[in-house]
Parts: C-alpha cells; structure tokens; sequence
C-alpha cells in the first residue's frame, strides 16, 4: 500500500507556496471579531481583537484559509474537511487515526524537507488537547529554513466528530513565520484556539 502525506501539503499546495515571510496583498480584510463562517458541514468564529483576510475558500475541502500578514509573525489559519483514508484506516478509534495521521505527516516532513535540505524539523510534540469541551488530537512543531532568515512555529490539530467509525474529520494548521529580528513573544496562537473552541459540526455527510 502507498503511503499518503496530505494534510501539511494540502496546506502548502492551497496557500501557493510554503509560509512566506513577504506580506501578502490579500482581499476581504475584515474585522475578525464579526468573522462567523459557517460551510456545509461545520461552522467556526474568531474572537479576536486582530484584523484577518480570508485569503481563500476552499470549496473541495470544505474549507479556509485566513492571512494576518501586517507585522511579523505572519500567521496563516487552514481549516479544512478531510475524508477518512479509508484503504489505510478504515475502522479505526479517532486516538487511533489521530496516531496513524501525525507520525504520517512528521515522517513525510522528514522525507520531504530535512532530508532534501529545505529546512530543520525541531520541537515536535504530539498531545491530546481538551479546546472548548472538545478532544484535538495535535502537533506543533518548528521548522528552521536552510536560508535561515528566521523560524517557523507551527501545529497541526485534528477533530473527530466520533470516537470511531468517523466518515470524515477537521484539519486545522496554524503557522507563525517569524523573521530574526522579530519579537519572540508575540503569537496568534489565541486566535487560533478561539476558532477550535467555536467549531461546531453539523453532520456526518459526505457531500
């Protein structure tokens, strides 16, 4: 069976490019403490005093992306509907997928990045976070480009509507692209987590 790296390149792939330490000129700036968007299967809110762009809907995945790319660190929020992989996972527990999918992807970015001497992998730790009475099954983790013009803090969290026979679960990644001059103790990390603890599913569908 072929193994499938997706979730962290489903990112880089619908942003046009790995995180970029260049602001982008993106539309629809508003301001995110009226941001509610709701989509065919889930709905989520930003509770922030911050000013977000949705840079794009992502209607194959059923999802977005949100920019916030005015001073340093540039953030970037995806949140998206994956399929369950059904010929690798099918029948599973969520722990169970959620373990399967995180030393996926941190294999996949050793394959793909450390090992192809795009950048370093540091900090990864894989944890079950309690978000608004929800289980996310996450890893956060740092990368360090070969150009060394700063860092990148990032995480990947998983939401499983079920404890198992999921048809479908949420990805959501959040990125901070820190430049070397840049402060350290700022992060969007909050806003970030307002939108776990909003998530709200509507259904199992498939469509």
């Amino acid at each position: 069976m072929k193994t499938k790296y997706y979730l962290i390149y489903v990112f880089i792939l619908l942003t046009g490019c790995a995180p970029s330490p260049t602001p982008l000129d993106l539309p629809s700036d508003i301001k995110a403490e009226d941001m509610e968007i709701e989509t065919q299967h889930y709905s989520i809110a930003l509770n922030s005093a911050e000013r977000w762009k949705i840079a794009k809907i992502i209607e194959k995945y059923d999802g977005i992306i949100l920019n916030r790319d005015k001073e340093p660190p540039f953030c970037r929020i995806m949140v998206i509907k994956k399929r369950v992989d059904q010929d690798a996972i099918e029948g599973q527990s969520a722990r169970e997928m959620a373990i399967y999918i995180r030393n996926r992807e941190k294999q996949g970015m050793i394959t793909f990045g450390v090992d192809k001497g795009l950048y370093q992998l540091r900090e990864v730790t894989m944890a079950e976070e309690i978000i608004g009475e929800k289980i996310f099954y996450s890893m956060n983790y740092k990368t360090i480009p070969a150009q060394e013009w700063g860092y990148e803090k990032a995480g990947l969290y998983l939401y499983f509507p079920k404890e198992s026979d999921n048809e479908y679960y949420i990805v959501a990644h959040f990125s901070q692209t820190y430049l070397n001059e840049s402060p350290s103790d700022q992060s969007c990390r909050p806003d970030f987590v307002s939108i776990l603890e909003s998530l709200k599913i509507k259904s199992q569908g498939e469509n």
